[in-house]
């Protein structure tokens, strides 16, 4: 006979050993695609967590924090040092030159002025007061100070 005219015969034990190797195979991949993406997102949460030491007023006194323990309503001083900002906020005194390339897409710094003293009164509103917030992931190229000192920023 032919080798294409013979006749196989399969057993139920045959078809155990392909479906236990049907299993293993898929918990395998299981097991590799929930391990890298675990890896991955790890690895995105300490690349995208950027901590520094910041300078802070609290009281009357100017004092060395990191930018992790920040609190709305501090007052921080920017440095023109300041590779990469950590929070978003306000700009209170002086003019800021920042990047916000890595936001915007722009390839053009822009000036960041105080915002009016007034201004505050009405309370924040995002689009309005774009040009007087400062946000996070921004590098600072250049400050100005103002009126009482160094640039100051409200977060």
């Amino acid at each position: 006979k032919q080798w294409y005219q013979r006749r196989v015969a399969i057993t139920a034990g045959d078809y155990e050993i392909y479906a236990t190797m049907i299993i293993v195979m898929s918990v395998i991949s299981v097991a590799s695609t929930t391990y890298l993406s675990r890896k991955t997102i790890l690895k995105l949460r300490r690349a995208v967590r950027y901590e520094c030491n910041v300078k802070v007023w609290r009281g009357n006194s100017l004092e060395s924090v990191k930018s992790g323990c920040l609190v709305p309503g501090d007052v921080v001083k920017i440095e023109e040092n300041q590779a990469q900002l950590p929070f978003d906020g306000i700009l209170m005194s002086g003019n800021v030159v920042v990047n916000e390339a890595m936001l915007t897409g722009e390839s053009v710094p822009v000036l960041k002025n105080p915002v009016p003293q007034d201004r505050l009164k009405d309370g924040y509103d995002s689009e309005k007061d774009d040009v007087y917030t400062l946000y996070s992931g921004t590098s600072v190229l250049q400050c100005r100070p103002g009126k009482s000192g160094s640039p100051r920023f409200w977060l």
